[in-house]
């Protein structure tokens, strides 16, 4: 079976298994999933709520909006930092009760500041 895979695909493997994805304990109970420099976190709540909370977040942040678009089931920010980092947060409803907040900040992801960032999300909502 080894024998039959080639190099380049015993390397996709490796990447696959051995970097990229972590989770994150988030609190006692719960953890998150830091994934190719993305964090992602799921809310109890729908797409359209969480980008109103995520809007707000971003501002509290002190990060610049960019672009900003919202449907029924999915929204998307784009902003910049103060340093010029981008910042990209995709919400997308995982189903009727809960919506996957995924969150990348910079080129290679920055989970403490992705977390603080989430963190003021879900502050939001309440």
């Amino acid at each position: 079976m080894i024998k039959s895979l080639t190099l380049p695909s015993l390397l996709l493997i490796a990447l696959a298994v051995l970097g990229g994805c972590s989770t994150v304990q988030y609190d006692k109970d719960t953890f998150a999933v830091f994934r190719l420099g993305e964090f992602q976190m799921l809310l109890n709540t729908t797409a359209p709520v969480a980008y109103e909370a995520a809007q707000k977040a971003v501002q509290q942040a002190g990060l610049f909006k960019t672009h900003g678009v919202c449907n029924k089931f999915e929204a998307q920010i784009f902003a910049r930092a103060s340093n010029d980092q981008k910042v990209r947060i995709n919400i997308e409803e995982a189903n009727s009760r809960q919506t996957l907040v995924r969150i990348r900040w910079g080129e290679g992801g920055d989970s403490a500041r992705s977390r603080k960032l989430f963190d003021s999300i879900e502050a939001n909502l309440k």
